[in-house]
């Protein structure tokens, strides 16, 4: 992977993406489009959320490669999977319905309530401007820090048989 002339890092995001799960996708988008005809939503609510959906797909693909960048320090990296499912087991619900010490923790430790509140309150119009700024700049930060700690694991790899 490491010596293929494609960015190493692409290379590994995308080598299991499977096109015939974009079925999912559409089920998912027509779930969303469904729950928005019986919501007051407007054109900027729904341009809002499609912004803050992609924001939460990018928080979503950076947590799951910081786990698995550790792979180039364990050897056992199972575990972390588990640990990624259990984490966003916590996102079938909105933030709100946690206690505010697990609410603080679900939004500015692991950005949980970014990934599934915030999006969904753009799309019914009760998000605050803060949220909808944070978002978005909380996936840039995650992003470019991802970028560079895969950076830095890369540049320790010795080679897998030593």
């Amino acid at each position: 992977t490491l010596l293929k002339p494609l960015d190493a890092q692409f290379g590994v995001s995308t080598r299991h993406l499977n096109v015939l799960r974009a079925g999912d996708l559409l089920i998912g988008l027509g779930l969303i489009a469904y729950a928005a005809s019986h919501l007051t939503v407007t054109l900027g609510g729904l341009a809002g959320a499609a912004v803050l959906y992609l924001s939460a797909v990018v928080i979503v693909y950076c947590i799951w490669l910081a786990l698995s960048t550790t792979a180039f320090w364990f050897v056992k990296t199972q575990n972390a999977s588990e640990l990624f499912n259990g984490v966003f087991g916590a996102a079938r619900f909105p933030v709100t319905a946690f206690p505010v010490p697990i609410r603080a923790l679900l939004t500015f430790v692991v950005p949980v309530a970014l990934i599934t509140t915030v999006p969904a309150q753009a799309l019914t119009g009760t998000l605050t401007p803060a949220l909808a700024l944070a978002s978005p700049l909380v996936a840039g930060a995650a992003f470019v820090l991802t970028r560079l700690f895969w950076l830095k694991a890369v540049a320790s790899y010795t080679s897998a048989s030593s």
